[in-house]
């Protein structure tokens, strides 16, 4: 029986290692440094979802997935917001890249992996370490992802004229 994930055929051999790589992550592997840079990442998600929050988009987004005082749910940094971990994700992304604030690092994960790091690790009652093992983990893989799939400079060039985007 061949795992889904960790195939044996090679073309499929790059994903697998990814796949290792990320789930054999312990927080103890971690350089300092490293878990410096994630937490100074998190703070500054942190403060883009509460700056988005207080903008005309962030009030209509809130609006539209605040549930009145339900306190069981995971929070919206910032807001009297509490909601369900996969719309409580989804909500601290948009708002985090409300304001397009979010790191500069290619595919700015922050603005996907530190709202759902946050949402889950509530949702989980995770540890500081645990939820710091996820955002390194995601940043992992987001960064990885984004370089293997990166288009040649000339496409890029092409894509960012007719978009007016990067």
């Amino acid at each position: 029986f061949e795992h889904i994930l960790f195939p044996r055929d090679p073309i499929h051999l790059p994903a697998g290692q990814l796949a290792r790589f990320l789930t054999d992550l312990r927080y103890e592997d971690i350089p300092d440094d490293v878990l410096h840079k994630a937490k100074l990442i998190t703070l500054d998600t942190i403060g883009c979802i509460i700056a988005g929050a207080n903008t005309p988009l962030g009030e209509k987004i809130l609006a539209a997935y605040h549930s009145g005082n339900n306190q069981s749910g995971c929070c919206v940094p910032g807001t009297s917001c509490q909601t369900a971990p996969s719309l409580a994700a989804k909500v601290n992304a948009w708002l985090a890249d409300v304001l397009d604030y979010e790191d500069v690092a290619v595919g700015h994960p922050s603005a996907t992996v530190i709202p759902a790091a946050l949402a889950m690790a509530e949702h989980l009652n995770a540890s500081p370490q645990q939820f710091l093992a996820g955002v390194v983990a995601g940043y992992e893989a987001g960064i990885r992802v984004h370089d293997a799939t990166l288009a040649s400079p000339d496409v890029y060039r092409r894509f960012a004229v007719y978009h007016a985007w990067h």
